[in-house]
Formats: structure tokens, sequence, C-alpha cells
């Protein structure tokens, strides 16, 4: 029977040392013969290095955000090889997308094992149910054994709830679209204490290339709010000389100039724009009316507010009501906290000059729910009674079917109050989703939309939105969702038809295109009968759909 290696004296002190200095560990057990251990930073320029700075974190949270070629897989595995070396019952998870990329780690990590000490270490190291090493030693007649593991996190990461531990690492965070939920899934991982009682580290961490996942960077960039409780990092391909220069030539060959600092430098991008053109965004966002919004603000002027989120933008927006405008009010429910996915929603749009003019964002409200969907119903009911809407319409999608009806029963029984302006339920999921699309896209494309270019959370979402995850994902973008109620309830109250835009024949193209997209069965073509805005709302509120 195989027996745990018994650690020298020498090898002793060498762990000891290694407690404050992590070289000392790799440069002894991971060192073949005729060659040099493996040293954290090795090799890369001053500016750039961040391996120990990332195995030294005090924080809970550390995000790693480079570009390729930055040693990320490599250095997070060789700091969990040393804390499970030096920490009795250390016990490290490596979670990606797929399991093959969480694997990556487990194959650099007993490649560089091969033909050095820290081969003696390893007990065992399976692949099935999955990937796993276990280390295990002896200090005279104490036995130390730590273990790192290596999954898929599925969809939500619950599939691995019973798992609990020291260290877990998200590998290529930003390809997660629902990187919320599965940070919030695993963070409950790291709560309690070994098998001998020691407290586990509760160290939480994500390396990632530089996607423009929205949470990704939300949590990145909560280091500059609270850099005592999160560590946040960026490295450059150019930092890292173990890449040369041929190499860095090479890979800008496949690499399209306006993407090179993002793949090489770490930058954050912008989204592709696969639904929403860019171009089209662009010209859709008004910097004055953002500049002349936040002066009100400055100056104090009543009606005007503004309130923003760190790493997020600017969350909630007011603009005083003025008489003789129209607006409609639309709503998307949530009960979790921006810009987590299923936060609540409300955006009021001035249609007034609409539609030889465009309509303009006259309210915004990226909320908070710490849980409850009271915070949206209070701001619904608030926005509801200052702005006085022509329509006022929420996402009653799913679960949220009859929510619209649920509140008109508790606030606005026409027994009771007979002139009330009900709630209208829209369906963003159901077979109008496409046709809320449609519409969302054309009036982008011409210019009939607009909004102040400071609230950033609206270009991201819509340069990253893509219906088929949408579809594959179950996993709706709030903001664009609300704003795709918007352009439809626009659209039909104002008998703006597909044709008038661009055409019957380029219409009918596009409309079977967006379906063909949505996976949604063409429906028939949108109310042609021209309405009034009154007559609108009164239609709406017997047939919100």
């Amino acid at each position: 029977m195989k027996k745990p290696y018994v650690l020298t004296p020498e090898e002793v002190e060498i762990l000891q040392r290694g407690m404050d200095d992590p070289d000392y560990i790799t440069g002894y057990w991971f060192k073949p013969p005729g060659a040099e251990g493996w040293y954290f930073d090795s090799n890369f320029t001053p500016e750039g290095r961040w391996q120990k700075t990332m195995h030294d974190a005090s924080q809970p949270l550390v995000m790693v955000i480079g570009g390729v070629g930055t040693g990320k897989t490599l250095g997070v595995g060789m700091s969990a090889v040393v804390w499970c070396m030096t920490t009795e019952g250390f016990k490290f998870l490596n979670v990606a997308q797929r399991e093959w990329q969480a694997k990556q780690m487990f194959d650099l990590i007993l490649e560089r094992s091969q033909d050095t000490p820290f081969e003696k270490l390893i007990w065992n190291a399976p692949q099935r149910p999955y990937p796993k090493i276990i280390i295990k030693f002896k200090i005279g007649n104490q036995t130390y054994q730590s273990s790192m593991e290596f999954m898929s996190v599925d969809r939500d990461a619950r599939g691995i709830f019973s798992w609990r531990g020291d260290w877990i690492n998200v590998e290529e965070a930003g390809l997660l679209d629902n990187l919320d939920e599965i940070a919030m899934n695993l963070a409950t991982r790291l709560t309690g204490a070994s098998a001998r009682g020691r407290p586990f580290l509760g160290r939480f961490s994500m390396i990632s290339n530089p996607w423009d996942t929205p949470h990704l960077w939300y949590l990145f960039e909560l280091a500059q709010a609270d850099p005592d409780e999160n560590l946040s990092i960026v490295v450059s391909t150019r930092h890292n000389k173990n890449v040369t220069d041929e190499q860095i030539k090479n890979l800008l060959k496949h690499i399209p100039e306006d993407e090179r600092p993002r793949f090489l430098d770490g930058l954050r991008p912008e989204g592709k724009g696969n639904y929403f053109s860019k171009q089209s965004i662009y010209k859709c966002e008004n910097l004055s009316a953002g500049e002349f919004i936040a002066t009100q603000v400055e100056n104090g002027t009543p009606g005007y507010l503004i309130s923003e989120q760190y790493g997020v933008g600017i969350v909630h927006m007011e603009t005083p009501p003025r008489p003789l405008e129209a607006y409609i009010l639309v709503g998307d429910p949530g009960y979790s906290n921006a810009p987590a996915r299923n936060s609540p929603v409300l955006q009021v749009w001035d249609v007034t000059n609409f539609p030889q003019s465009p309509m303009m964002l006259k309210a915004f409200w990226w909320g908070s729910g710490n849980g409850e969907i009271t915070p949206f119903v209070n701001k619904l009911l608030e926005w509801k009674e200052y702005y006085r809407p022509l329509i006022t319409g929420i996402d009653s999608t799913g679960p949220q079917k009859a929510f619209a009806d649920l509140i008109n029963i508790e606030y606005f029984d026409p027994e009771i109050n007979p002139d009330s302006n009900t709630v209208a339920g829209l369906d963003f999921g159901g077979a109008k989703k496409a046709t809320y699309l449609i519409s969302t896209r054309l009036m982008i494309e011409h210019q009939l939309v607009s909004w102040p270019k400071s609230i950033a959370g609206i270009r991201a979402q819509l340069s990253n939105y893509d219906p088929q995850k949408d579809r594959v994902n179950r996993i709706s973008q709030d903001v664009v969702a609300a704003m795709s109620m918007a352009c439809y309830v626009a659209r039909v109250t104002f008998n703006v038809t597909y044709e008038e835009l661009m055409g019957q024949d380029s219409a009918l193209d596009y409309e079977l295109q967006a379906r063909q997209n949505t996976r949604e069965q063409r429906q028939p073509t949108a109310e042609r009968t021209r309405r009034t805005p009154r007559q609108t709302e009164a239609v709406y509120a017997k047939n919100p759909t």
C-alpha cells in the first residue's frame, strides 16, 4: 500500500519559509533536474507583476482581468498549490463554463510536476467523475492532506451546492452570461470550517479575458470603491516577457485592430452589437441632455435627480414633468440589485412630438429590490402619480403574468376610482417578443428613440443583447426589455408601421428574419388602425397585449 511521503527537515524548513514567500516552495518542489524551479512573476515587467500580489491578498474577492498569455490560469493554480501545502485540509475548487476549461489548470499543474519533488506529494490525480489532485504528505507522525478540484458550473452552479471549502476560482468568468447568479451561489460555498475546526479561508477569485459582461466589470470596479474587501488587477500581454515579441507579432495578425486593446492589454471592450447596431446606438445617445441634467442637479434645480452606482454608472435619473407633455411609463419587475439580472427597471418616455421627433427618456430607474418586489411597486406608483403617463405597462411574462392585474386590483379598482388609469400587462417573453424587438431595432436604426449618453447601462445592454441567449439561457436583459416595451407601445399608439419606416418589402423581410432569430412563429402584422393616444390607452386597459 502506498504511504505518504515524509518530508525531510530541510523540506519542512522550505515550507515554513514558503509561508512568507511562496517562491521558496515553488522554486524547490517544481524544479526538474537540470532546470530552474517555477517562480511567481518570473520574467514579468515590474509594473506587470501580479501573481504574488494575488497569492498574498487579504481581500476575500480577487479579480484578475488580462490579455492572452498573461499567466492567469497557471498563476492561480500554483498559488492554490502553495496554500494546499502550507494549510492542513485546504480545499480549492476551480470552475469554468465547461469542464474542459476548468481542467486546463489541472493539466498545467501535472505537466509542471513531472520529474520534480512535487510528484512525491501527489497522492492521487483521478479524472473521473471530475479531475482532482489530492496532496498528501507527513511531517513526523502528522499526516497533512489537501485537495484541488476542477468542475464545470453547469447553468447556475447549483450542482456544487454540497461542496464547501477555502477557495473557489472562476475560470474565464466573463463567458458566463448569468455571472451574477453563479457568483452568488458559489460565494455561499466558502463558509464554515475544515474537519479539524480551522475556519475556511473564504477566498473567491475570478480570472478572465476582458469580455463585455456587465457583472464582471461591476465586481472588478468594486475594488476602487472598497479596496479593503476587493482586489482587482489588470495585466497586459506585453507585461509577460515569456511571450516573445515574435509571438505578439503573430497574435496581432489574427486580432482586428479595434480588438487589440482588449485581447492584449486587458482593457474593457464594448459589446459587438450583434442585434442592435453599435453605430445606431451611438446616434441615439444624447450627450447634451446628460450634461444639461447633470448641471441642473449640480445647481440644485427642483425636480432633477441623478444617482450613480460605482461600476454601473447612473442607475436613477429624474427630470420634472412639464405641462402638455405626454409620457409612457414602462417597467420590468425584479427583486435583485442592479446590475444583477432580474433587477427592477422603470423608464418614463416623453412621446409629445413622436414620431416627428424621437421619443426621449425622461426618467430612469435601475433599482435595488433587495430580494423584494415592493421597491418596484412603490416606485411605479410614485412615478405614475408624478408623471401622469398616457399609458403604463409592465412586463407580465412567466411568473409575473398576473402581476399587472394584482396591482390594478390593489391600487386601481375601477369601482373605487372609475377614472383611474390602470396598469397594462405586456408580454415580452411570449409571441409578442419578436414584435417588441423589431420595434426597438427599427426605432434605434431610424433614430426615433433617444436617451442621455451618460446612462452607460443602456449602451452596455443594447450592444451586448443577443436574443439567442435569452432563448437558450432564459436570461432577460431588463433594461432592454423595458425599452422594447416602450418602443412597441409608442409605435402602435402613434401608428408608426414597419412599412412607413423602411418600405413594404424590406419590412416583411426584416420581420421574418427577426422571428427566425428569436425562434418565434410569425404573428399577424401590427395594428394598422389609426388611433389617438387616449383611444389606445383605453384599448390597452382592456386588452394589454
